[in-house]
């Protein structure tokens, strides 16, 4: 084993190596977990993932000799092997979720008339599709993701690219107006 002190900013891997990496691993764990659950709001689980996958990389980084004259700690470079980590999950989860809610059905707005409607109720939702059907395709898409989807101000801000919740709510209550319009309109 290396006689250099774990924390010395000169590190190398030799057949022992593995040994040191061991208390490199054990030493810089919970801290590391902490750190990412408070920063980045990542369960326990997701940081014990990627903290085993940073000391994977730093085992690989130091077989490489990349290591070798370090100008920060290891818990540094560690943690900023970590961090990295991190954000490419995080950009992947949110690639994801925007790839999951093009995916939604956007039909949803045709509301089922059930049997146990009254008649005014039948004729308010037939004349509600109808209307839904004649509003702009964007503000149709809006409502349907707000009303009949379920999701809140942020997902949708994020879904359509506006520029910030303000801007969807003020479009929101452009397109309630359109609605309504229309819906009066077959009132007369």
């Amino acid at each position: 084993m290396n006689n250099r002190p774990i924390d010395s900013n000169h590190y190398d891997i030799d057949q022992d190596g593995l040994n040191e990496l061991g208390h490199i691993y054990k030493k810089h764990r919970k801290a590391f977990i902490g750190f990412a659950k408070k920063k980045y709001g990542l369960r326990e689980s997701e940081s014990i993932d990627i903290y085993q996958d940073a000391i994977i990389a730093l085992y690989r980084n130091m077989k490489a000799k990349k290591t070798l004259d370090l100008k920060s700690s290891i818990k540094t470079y560690l943690f900023a092997i970590g961090k990295y980590m991190i954000i490419n999950s995080l950009k992947s989860k949110k690639r994801e979720k925007r790839i999951s809610l093009q995916n939604l059905d956007l039909q949803r707005y045709d509301v089922p008339i059930e049997e146990n409607h009254s008649g005014v109720d039948k004729i308010h939702l037939m004349r509600l599709r109808k209307c839904l059907r004649e509003i702009s395709p964007k503000c149709r898409e809006l409502l349907n993701l707000l009303y009949f989807n379920g999701l809140t101000n942020t997902q949708i801000t994020e879904f359509l690219n506006y520029s910030n919740t303000s801007v969807l709510k003020t479009r929101k209550s452009q397109c309630l107006k359109s609605l309504r319009l229309k819906m009066n309109s077959y009132g007369k």
